[in-house]
């Protein structure tokens, strides 16, 4: 009885260490923790799009062109479906916004790759002024 006291006293430390990162997360406004989307699109320009609850991130082959698959992306939109959404105001390019795209660009990358796509390297979006 014991062994299963002390079991429940570890499962509930653990639950509470979850717990506590994902308020964490939350109040960073990332959301990291969470299911995240992400659909590319090959009728016209390769893109890929990842979607949080709050951001709606999507790069772009600079090319413009379709194909298969690209050595390098760009950032290309950024919308905060908290306060626009809508999706009318491109938050891409926004020195304010620069540590979030440096976030969504590495899950991007990493669910790319999850995904079995080429390794690709995403460039930030000119800034904007």
């Amino acid at each position: 009885m014991q062994g299963d006291v002390q079991q429940l006293k570890t499962d509930l430390q653990s639950m509470r260490n979850d717990f506590n990162a994902k308020i964490t997360a939350m109040q960073d406004g990332l959301h990291f923790d969470m299911p995240v989307n992400f659909a590319f699109n090959d009728a016209t320009v390769r893109d890929f799009q990842l979607r949080t609850p709050q951001w709606t991130y999507v790069v772009v082959a600079p090319s413009g062109t379709s194909h298969q698959s690209a050595s390098a992306y760009v950032e290309y939109q950024l919308y905060d479906l908290f306060a626009d959404p809508h999706q009318l105001v491109n938050l891409a390019g926004r020195r304010e916004t620069r540590e979030i795209c440096a976030h969504l660009r590495d899950r991007l990358i990493s669910r790319l790759k999850e995904a079995g796509e080429e390794q690709a390297e995403i460039a930030p979006a000119p800034l904007y002024p």
